[in-house]
């Protein structure tokens, strides 16, 4: 909590602030304000806690009363007087913001988020907004070790997306292998365009493992459909499960988990895969300080094609990143990541040109427009060198694949948000079935319950 002591005393001088013209002209009331925002809470506590026998239940009486005995470390006394001020004025933000404060001191953690959710739905300037995000990922850490979580979410998308396939446009390609005649490419093999609607649904769980401090069992399951409306043969289905430990060790955490997926191409009702994968995926997160945080990435992956063997690979793929948190207006978050892999084709003879190194980098961050709304973006570069010339056009594919993303997410009511978002894709091939760009926009509607 001392790493937080700065936003501590930002919160209570803003939410002092907040109320300094409400306050009556009292010179009792007068007096105890002035020491508290000199720094002499202890002085300002005496001096209220003397007449407390006479004035508790007036709601200017009990706010300073409550705000003095809180920054006195009397957090007990704190918790009385601000319940008081509540429960004459159930909407006074500042009173909530100091109560969840004296909760987390007593060790309410359940109480203590509650007044603070309540305090952010509300219109709150933004370096108190970020501020108390800083107090809830506190309390989350204690939830997070001491407790089993449950999160689930349901979302639904509405969009359009003009390559559906992630086809080339070209109409016809030439084949060396063949030698050099064009060959007319069908429609399914061309970029097509569509409306989109999408339904996705998930859970996650934490839960402490009792003999071993700090080890956690987690894991969650995540289920996808992707309905190209125009083009049907194009949809997709998704199915992405984990189980693995979360080992939390002072400022580092370490998972290790358990993953596999399994992705269909075909429209179809059913949920026979096109491409499975399963493997062992491990991550280290080191905390800096407030502001700075570090992160690195190993997976050991088995691709499968069940219906085209010759495709299986076997994926090596790490990464390290380091995300940073902006103080002042809007509270931006930017990270940085760089990765990179091989992924070793099964079957050489016949199928050695679908193995591949990568290495790319991702970046991105959010902006907090204001308590509602959040402002983010994203950018992705990935260079591919495949291991062997494709038989077909007889060159080793290499290809620049280029992802960009921004969007706004509009918190609602409870667990619902909004969310506008677009895309752009563009992958630069030298094998001209694979080069293609594409463009998306969605809208989303989730509930997180």
């Amino acid at each position: 909590m001392t790493r937080f002591r700065p936003g501590i005393r930002l919160l209570a001088v803003c939410l002092l602030a907040g109320v300094a013209l409400a306050v009556r002209a009292d010179a009792l009331l007068d007096r105890a304000q002035q020491l508290l925002q000199s720094g002499h809470a202890g002085e300002a506590y005496q001096l209220l806690d003397a007449e407390a026998d006479a004035r508790a239940g007036d709601p200017q009486f009990d706010f300073l009363l409550g705000v003095a005995a809180l920054e006195s470390d009397q957090a007990v006394e704190a918790v009385f007087a601000l319940e008081r001020v509540i429960d004459l004025e159930p909407d006074n933000a500042p009173a909530r913001a100091h109560l969840a404060r004296a909760y987390l001191r007593v060790g309410e953690m359940d109480s203590a988020k509650k007044e603070f959710d309540t305090v952010k739905a509300q219109k709150v300037p933004a370096d108190v907004a970020a501020t108390i995000d800083k107090y809830l990922a506190v309390i989350q850490y204690q939830f997070d070790r001491t407790r089993t979580r449950y999160d689930l979410y349901v979302q639904t998308t509405l969009g359009y997306d003009t390559n559906v396939n992630s086809a080339t446009d070209e109409r016809q390609v030439a084949v060396p292998g063949l030698g050099g005649v064009l060959f007319n490419l069908a429609d399914t093999s061309r970029e097509s365009d569509s409306a989109i609607w999408g339904l996705r649904g998930g859970f996650t769980f934490s839960s402490p493992l009792r003999a071993f401090n700090d080890v956690r069992l987690y894991g969650g399951v995540d289920l996808d459909s992707r309905t190209a409306l125009e083009q049907s043969e194009f949809s997709t289905k998704t199915g992405d499960g984990a189980l693995g430990l979360h080992w939390l060790r002072g400022a580092d955490q370490y998972r290790l988990a358990v993953q596999g997926q399994r992705f269909e191409v075909d429209g179809t009702s059913r949920f026979d895969a096109d491409r499975d994968l399963g493997g062992l995926t491990g991550q280290w997160q080191h905390t800096v300080d407030a502001s700075n945080q570090l992160t690195a990435f190993a997976q050991v992956a088995a691709v499968r094609y069940p219906e085209q063997s010759v495709r299986d690979v076997n994926r090596y793929a790490f990464g390290a990143g380091w995300g940073h948190a902006f103080g002042g207006q809007g509270a931006p978050v930017t990270f940085l990541s760089v990765f990179g892999g091989v992924e070793d084709a099964r079957h050489d003879a016949s199928g050695g040109h679908f193995g591949r190194d990568f290495v790319g980098v991702r970046g991105g961050g959010q902006y907090t427009v204001n308590a509602r709304t959040t402002a983010f973006g994203s950018v992705t570069y990935q260079f591919s060198d495949y291991d062997e010339a494709d038989p077909v056009f007889g060159v080793a594919r290499e290809e620049d694949f280029v992802d960009v993303g921004v969007g706004l997410r509009y918190r609602w009511m409870g667990g619902w948000s909004v969310t506008p978002e677009l895309r752009y894709t563009t992958n630069d091939s030298n094998v001209a079935l694979n080069d293609f760009d594409r463009f998306q926009v969605q809208f989303t509607v989730r509930n997180d319950f």
